[in-house]
């Protein structure tokens, strides 16, 4: 967490020091490398509302992952034969300073939904037939699906700069909450929760990252 922190601080200084500014471009298509650590693609389309400060940012995001490819790669629990998803999250975005449109500290806040399909081989609990009712784990692995709902909702600050003609950068810092609905089979226990990033996690968390993009 300290690293993350440190790495924010110092690219807030780094836009600072070299940024130029041009608030000509209306349009924002920027892209969110750390979804990749998660097994995702999101493509954010920021829109200026307006002649003001004021945006609109939407944000579909797309997740693929096969774990029993030896080269996939996530940050996330990934104890799942395949994932796959879909997502998309609306934010409004108002810049602090109204002399420069599209650069510069701003506030954000929004929300999101999410859809994952997880297919997994586990054990699942099992009923014994009988008087009273007994449950034992099933001696062999069964291959099932997983559906989760994720809702969101987060609160960011952050800065962001043309640092060179319509190429711009956005680091960014702030909260959420999210809850994660599971529909599941009978029996199966099996939940992603564990870290902020995991797709069904229920609670707070920290929100941070950085987009590289262009203006249209």
């Amino acid at each position: 967490m300290k690293n993350i922190f440190v790495s924010i601080i110092l690219a807030f200084l780094i836009l600072n020091l070299n940024a130029q500014e041009n608030p000509t471009h209306s349009t924002l298509v920027m892209g969110v490398p750390q979804y990749l650590l998660i097994g995702g693609v999101r493509i954010d389309i920021d829109k200026q509302t307006g002649v003001g400060n004021k945006w609109l940012i939407f944000s579909p995001s797309i997740y693929y992952n096969y774990t029993e490819n030896s080269g996939s790669f996530s940050i996330g629990r990934n104890d799942y034969k395949r994932l796959l998803g879909a997502g998309l999250e609306v934010s409004r975005r108002i810049f602090l300073t109204k002399q420069v449109k599209n650069s510069g500290f701003y506030w954000s806040f929004g929300g999101g939904y999410k859809y994952f399909n997880l297919n997994v081989s586990d054990y699942l609990w099992e009923t014994i037939p009988g008087n009273l009712v007994q449950y034992h784990l099933s001696s062999t692995q069964k291959d099932y699906s997983i559906s989760i709902h994720s809702l969101s909702m987060n609160s960011i600050m952050g800065f962001q700069k043309e640092v060179y003609e319509a190429l711009y950068i956005d680091v960014f810092v702030g909260f959420g909450i999210k809850y994660g609905i599971y529909d599941q089979p009978f029996g199966s226990f099996k939940r992603y929760n564990e870290a902020g990033w995991d797709y069904g996690y229920r609670g707070t968390m920290f929100v941070g990252g950085i987009r590289f993009g262009v203006g249209l």
